[in-house]
């Protein structure tokens, strides 16, 4: 709902594990009521303007990985919770014999996931 906070932890694994885990939005620059803290995104007091897609990146000496979100915040009067979507991605990163970034982000968040 527009008003609420937001949070969401990109969660990385790989072989070496990754060293670099960060969010970027990737449709419009990120708010500047953001908070990046490592693999923490907040956005507290969200609004429709926050509407987008974020992208959570991994990655290691081997390579790099990604998991895009779309967040949808919705007007608080209408009744409605704002939700987080994933967007599956059939390959996010590759799986190479000795190394390489394997299925690298899971992300956890505090509102619905649909």
């Amino acid at each position: 709902w527009e008003g609420d906070a937001f949070e969401l932890t990109c969660e990385a694994i790989g072989k070496p594990q990754p060293v670099m885990v960060t969010w970027v939005r990737v449709d419009d620059e990120m708010p500047q009521h953001a908070v990046l803290s490592g693999p923490n995104l907040f956005i507290n007091n969200l609004n429709k303007t926050d509407n987008g897609t974020y992208r959570c990146e991994a990655s290691n000496i081997v390579g790099k990985a990604h998991s895009d979100y779309m967040l949808y915040v919705y007007d608080s009067r209408a009744g409605e919770e704002g939700s987080i979507r994933a967007v599956d991605h059939a390959v996010i990163g590759g799986v190479v014999a000795g190394g390489g970034v394997r299925h690298a982000v899971l992300a956890h968040h505090s509102g619905p996931l649909l």
